[in-house]
């Protein structure tokens, strides 16, 4: 193998039985002689292929140098972290990553772990990438990766449930997740009624802060099945604490006459209609009427949003090759971790062909008190072809969310301005009059 442009995954270094490495454009994970047996114990049970055609694991092909073992795999263009997904992903997530165990057990193995990073979705499904996490399951041992569920998954939604704030967050905060010493102090009383969030969390923790969670202790399978599915019949009925409805009616409430947004969505229609695109960026989408136009115009496209009720509700369109996560562009995932690449950050992972900012830049102007000259240079870090909709002082949506506060100049003659010093317009339509444009753009060559 062509050893050039061999680029090795720094997160891998946590991994006591192999290592990733990037090499064109593939995916390659070699398996260290330390892990071969156990390695070959779960193949030689036919579970990794079990697991494939149940679409449970990533695929992969083994690959044999000189009695080396190298698996070998597809890249997924768009890589996601929890601490950027919605409740209702983190929810899926956490039930597949259950229902993933069951099916092991089933099959005499074991996940070595329970991290929600081991977890990508393709077009909405949870998919598990880690095949080294697979190993042969030792009788009557207990579930190792219990504790680590729990304050990875299981913490976080039902921090959800109860409170208003996405507690996915927090895994940006702390990568190893939210402590059940943390977790049980912050639920409040009426917690104590579920069955969930007692055992799992407050009884959980005092299991471990009395010392009990050391030493040799047997778990019959059942025990461990029993246990998954409290887990998972638990996670299944929560709900998120009173999301706010704020856009989720969007299209029900448009700015526009019929007329306004039919010329509003026929332009931006004809004008992706010329290219087919690797990676599309969305940004504050609210709903995916735009999204329909791309959905077989480009590989991917990543709808971004910061609002918690908006990114579940298009998450559970599940839409092929559409992602949703909530992130709020003006504060992006920071890279994280040791060195600062273990996790890497949103504008790293995060390189659209075409970045769509539909009826947004005032949100950002008056919600984050960024100025154009800000503006253009934030969309310029993301877009090599740009279409975006000014929203004028005038407009009725602009008067509603105005800051007062900001005293930031911010007129259609500074837009243009400010743009124009990172891109060449092409196109300009009024989709509505004197208060709404449709800007073509594209990156200057430097």
């Amino acid at each position: 193998m062509n050893q050039n442009n061999k680029s090795i995954e720094p997160s891998s270094f946590k991994d006591s039985a192999g290592f990733v490495y990037y090499q064109n454009g593939k995916v390659y994970r070699d398996v260290l002689n330390s892990f071969l047996l156990n390695y070959n114990a779960v193949k030689s049970k036919g579970i990794y292929n079990s697991l494939i055609e149940n679409k449970f694991l990533f695929p992969f092909k083994e690959l044999n140098e000189n009695g080396n073992i190298r698996l070998e795999s597809e890249k997924i263009a768009l890589i996601t972290y929890p601490y950027e997904w919605g409740f209702q992903q983190m929810k899926e997530g956490a039930i597949f990553q259950l229902e993933l165990i069951e099916k092991c057990l089933n099959q005499g193995a074991m996940l070595k772990d329970a991290s929600p990073f081991n977890i990508q979705f393709i077009n909405g499904n949870p998919i598990f990438i880690d095949v080294l996490s697979i190993d042969e399951y030792v009788s009557d041992k207990p579930w190792q990766a219990y504790k680590q569920f729990c304050e990875m998954f299981l913490a976080p939604l039902l921090l959800s449930a109860y409170f208003p704030e996405n507690w996915n967050k927090e895994l940006q905060i702390n990568l190893e997740g939210i402590s059940l010493k943390k977790t049980a102090a912050l639920l409040p009383l009426k917690a104590r009624l579920s069955s969930l969030a007692l055992i799992h969390i407050i009884w959980h923790s005092k299991f471990q802060m009395k010392g009990k969670g050391s030493g040799e202790v047997k778990m019959p399978k059942q025990k461990v099945l029993s246990i998954l599915s409290h887990l998972k019949m638990g996670i299944k009925e929560l709900k998120k604490y009173s999301p706010s409805k704020q856009w989720t009616n969007y299209q029900q409430q448009l700015p526009y006459t019929t007329d306004q947004f039919q010329l509003k969505s026929d332009t931006v229609k004809q004008w992706i209609n010329k290219s087919y695109y690797k990676l599309v960026l969305d940004i504050g989408a609210n709903h995916s009427l735009f999204v329909n136009h791309l959905q077989y115009r480009a590989d991917d496209i990543l709808v971004i949003d910061n609002d918690d009720a908006v990114v579940d509700s298009l998450f559970k369109e599940k839409k092929e090759r559409v992602s949703a996560l909530h992130v709020d562009i003006s504060l992006p995932s920071p890279a994280l971790g040791l060195l600062l690449n273990e996790r890497k950050s949103f504008t790293e992972r995060v390189r659209p062909d075409l970045t769509l900012a539909l009826a947004v830049i005032h949100h950002l102007f008056h919600s984050r008190n960024i100025p154009m000259n800000r503006l253009a240079e934030l969309f310029a870090e993301y877009s090599k072809e740009l279409i975006i909709e000014f929203v004028s002082e005038n407009d009725e949506q602009f008067q509603l969310i105005k800051n007062v506060n900001n005293k930031h100049p911010y007129n259609k003659n500074l837009f243009e301005e400010e743009f124009e010093k990172y891109f060449s317009i092409d196109k300009v339509v009024e989709v509505k009059s004197g208060k709404r444009f449709l800007y073509h753009m594209f990156t200057k060559t430097q």
